[in-house]
């Protein structure tokens, strides 16, 4: 019995869609443009064409894609054979995965990501296509991951990573045309400090510092262009290469 009430409810949503997504006046397909598509379906879609003459097709209205018969994938609007509008993509539990805006075919404005659990991912603006300012990413758990500046689509300013807790820094600098330049400081979970020195070009150089966890004794090191030059021993030169964070491991918001 049950079985045939669910069959009943996804015969009468796919007769109700079809109505809507309909080339009639009332629909929401723009004049001159008609349904195409079958009823929801595993990975189906369903979108509105517009035709000129003999020249092809372009979508043209509303467009949505399904990962079931009842489970939306992808939704959003097309103008002229370009994605225009809100967009919206979401997970097969039915959780919202991404949202952002276009303008005829270029991202724009406020873009979103969400994990399938809910929480927000990530999120920051698209200035024609390409990000711009203040990115911000989060871990599944909803604990702050990083931020980080971006100009045209390159990382370009100050970017910040934090341990687990979401609260403490784990490492922090600036980037320019996507490489380390200037200062860089790592810390330790209990926020006291590991390592300080300068990048130059995306590589270390000069004179860093280095903290040891425990008893904070004090470790001196030089680089150049990346490559750490041997130094004469000292009495606090004992620190081992385990207190060294090394090379900074790339941030989830410049790799996404």
């Amino acid at each position: 019995m049950m079985s045939v009430i669910k069959f009943s409810k996804t015969i009468l949503f796919a007769g109700l869609l079809m109505l809507v997504m309909s080339g009639c006046k009332s629909g929401p397909c723009p004049d001159k443009s008609e349904y195409v598509g079958g009823q929801p379906g595993e990975n189906t879609e369903m979108w509105c064409e517009k035709r000129t003459g003999d020249s092809p097709g372009v979508k043209d209205g509303p467009y949505k894609a399904y990962h079931t018969a009842t489970q939306i994938k992808e939704e959003g609007e097309y103008k002229n054979g370009n994605k225009h509008g809100v967009w919206r993509n979401y997970h097969r539990n039915g959780q919202l995965s991404r949202e952002g805006q276009y303008e005829n075919g270029v991202k724009v404005g406020d873009w979103h990501f969400h994990a399938d659990n809910g929480t927000k991912t990530m999120s920051g603006k698209r200035v024609d296509g390409e990000r711009d300012g203040l990115w911000t990413a989060w871990r599944k758990d909803g604990s702050l991951k990083d931020t980080g500046e971006w100009k045209k689509g390159v990382a370009d300013g100050v970017w910040t990573n934090y341990h687990k807790d979401g609260k403490t820094k784990e490492r922090e600098g600036k980037r320019i045309k996507g490489k380390k330049e200037g200062k860089w400081t790592f810390w330790y979970a209990n926020g006291t400090k590991k390592e300080e020195g300068n990048y130059k070009g995306g590589k270390r150089d000069g004179v860093w510092t280095l903290w040891a966890e425990k008893d904070k004794k004090e470790t001196k090191r030089v680089y150049r262009k990346g490559k750490l030059l041997p130094m004469p021993k000292t009495e606090t030169d004992t620190a081992s290469d385990s207190d060294s964070a090394g090379a900074a491991p790339a941030d989830s918001a410049a790799a996404k």
